[in-house]
C-alpha cells in the first residue's frame, strides 16, 4: 500500500465494530491511538453507548456512519482516512452525534494539516442534540 505509515499495529476494523456495539458494554471508552484500521469500518444503523476516543489511527479502507448514533463523544483527532468516511450526505440520513465530535480538516480534506488523505469526507452540517432523557 502506498504511503502507509510505519511503526503502527494493524487491528482489524471487525474487532472495532464488535467492541462498539457491545450491547452491555465493559468499559465507558473505547480507545485506541497510532494503529492502522484494516477493513470498512460499517457502523451504519448502529447505536454506539460507549466515548469513542482513536487518535492517530490510519484507516485504509472506507468508514461508513450512516443513521449511526453515538450517545457519548466521539474523538478522532489526527486520523488519517485513505478512502471515503461517510457520515451522511445529500441523499442518505445522517449520523447523530448526541455528544461533542472532534474530527480536524482543513480546506483540502486533510486532517490536523499534513496527513493526506484520498478523497474529502462527507458530512452535512452538524447539529447537536438534546439527549432524550
Amino acid at each position: 500500500m502506498e504511503n502507509v505509515l510505519p511503526d503502527k499495529q494493524t487491528v482489524q476494523a471487525k474487532n472495532i465494530i464488535d467492541a462498539l456495539t457491545e450491547s452491555k458494554p465493559t468499559k465507558p471508552v473505547y480507545t485506541l491511538r497510532n494503529a492502522r484500521i484494516e477493513g470498512k469500518l460499517n457502523l451504519r444503523h448502529c447505536t454506539v453507548f460507549v466515548a469513542v476516543d482513536m487518535q492517530d489511527c490510519e484507516f485504509l479502507d472506507e468508514v461508513d456512519l450512516r443513521y449511526c448514533e453515538f450517545m457519548q463523544t466521539v474523538d478522532f483527532a489526527g486520523c488519517i482516512f485513505r478512502k471515503e468516511f461517510n457520515s451522511g450526505d445529500v441523499v442518505e440520513a445522517h449520523t447523530v452525534y448526541w455528544k461533542d465530535l472532534s474530527l480536524r480538516f482543513n480546506q483540502e480534506g486533510l486532517c490536523d494539516g499534513d496527513k493526506a488523505h484520498r478523497k474529502a469526507p462527507r458530512f452535512r452540517p452538524l447539529r447537536r442534540l438534546r439527549q432524550p432523557f
